[in-house]
Parts: structure tokens; C-alpha cells; sequence
């Protein structure tokens, strides 16, 4: 017959090891890295009366996207955009597609993530708790982490980001951008340009 405390002791041993083992476990992720040549932002004007103006915006340095990984690990996407000379005042815009839905969720510098969830029945907010952006001036990077619990938990899903400033002159809005999958071309579709799919890791 088992002596009551040694199967205790033997109970308590096993849950131990077994948190071990779990805190100690590797955290794995599907990556996917896009490269995108120096030089190709885009400079589009709005003017009040709707006319749009497109030309290309070759020294915006500090939004001139050249490497980008997607990071879509166990508990959250994490997306690094590494530019020519990163500096302050950069917007991201991340969109994901994941279970029928469509994120877009935007971030200016340190901070908070916001934007908008787009149903096939309706858009609403995108409010998450531990969604956040930081900019890494040394090493010319944004970086933007989304936890997957907000996103769905979905187990694949599919991911874009462009950088922007916008800014006013005169009468007109200016905005400057660069997708990490866009060489030059047009910014008539305002959303960034979606990677293949990734694996929830």
C-alpha cells in the first residue's frame, strides 16, 4: 500500500517538473522577412476639390522601409520594420487577416495600438489591451506587437504594414508612405499589401 505523504510528495514533484518544463520550453514562431529597395516611399497630395497627385518621395529616409519580419509567435504577432533612418513622428499601419476579419490597426510612435476591426457585417473598434508600438531610433526600427488573443487566436493568418506621415499644406493634405511590399506603384489601394499566410507558432 502507498504511503499517503510519499504520493503526495511524488504529486508535488511532478507538478514541478512539469512547470519546468513548460517555463523552460521554446517559444517557436513562423517568420516570414520581406526586403524592400532604398528610395521608393510615395508622396500623394489630396486637394480639397478631390484631385490626388502622385510622385515618388526618394529621400524620405525615415520611413523608407528596406527589411520587414513578420513574427507570428504563440501568444502574439510581432512585426519589425527596419528603414533607411528611422526618426519621430512615423505612423505604422498594420493590416492582419484572420477568421473572416480584417484589422486595421494604427500606431504613432510609443504607446497604445488603435484602429478598426472590419466584419462582413460591420466595423467596429479595435481596442487591446497589450497591443503596443516603440520606435528604436539606434537601430533605425518600429516595432509593433499584437497580442493573438485580439486578433482571434486565429491559427494562420495574413499581415501588411506601411509607414506615413501626413501633414497639411495650405488647403491639401500630403501624406508620405512606404509599404514593405510595395516598389513604387500606385497608393490607389490604401491598405498595405498582405504576405502569405503564417502559422500560428
Amino acid at each position: 500500500m502507498t504511503n499517503p505523504r510519499t504520493a503526495v510528495v511524488a504529486l508535488v514533484l511532478a507538478l514541478v517538473a512539469g512547470f519546468l518544463l513548460a517555463a523552460t520550453a521554446p517559444t517557436y514562431a513562423e517568420s516570414s522577412t520581406q526586403t524592400d529597395p532604398a528610395g521608393d516611399p510615395l508622396r500623394t497630395t489630396y486637394g480639397r476639390n478631390g484631385s490626388i497627385a502622385e510622385e515618388a518621395a526618394p529621400g524620405s529616409a525615415r520611413l523608407d522601409l528596406v527589411s520587414t519580419t513578420f513574427d507570428y509567435r504563440r501568444r502574439a504577432l510581432v512585426v519589425r520594420g527596419t528603414t533607411v533612418a528611422l526618426g519621430r513622428g512615423v505612423r505604422a499601419t498594420l493590416q492582419v487577416k484572420a477568421g473572416g476579419r480584417t484589422y486595421l490597426i494604427v500606431g504613432q510612435g510609443e504607446g497604445r495600438l488603435g484602429g478598426f476591426v472590419v466584419t462582413p457585417d460591420d466595423v467596429e473598434e479595435f481596442s487591446c489591451r497589450g497591443a503596443s508600438s516603440s520606435v528604436d531610433e539606434d537601430r533605425s526600427a518600429y516595432r509593433v506587437r499584437v497580442p493573438a488573443r485580439c486578433l482571434g487566436a486565429p491559427e494562420r493568418l495574413r499581415a501588411g504594414l506601411t509607414l506615413s506621415t501626413l501633414r497639411t499644406e495650405g488647403r491639401r493634405f500630403v501624406e508620405t508612405s512606404d509599404d514593405a511590399r510595395r516598389v513604387g506603384g500606385s497608393s490607389s489601394d490604401r491598405s498595405p499589401r498582405l504576405g502569405a499566410a503564417l502559422t500560428r507558432g
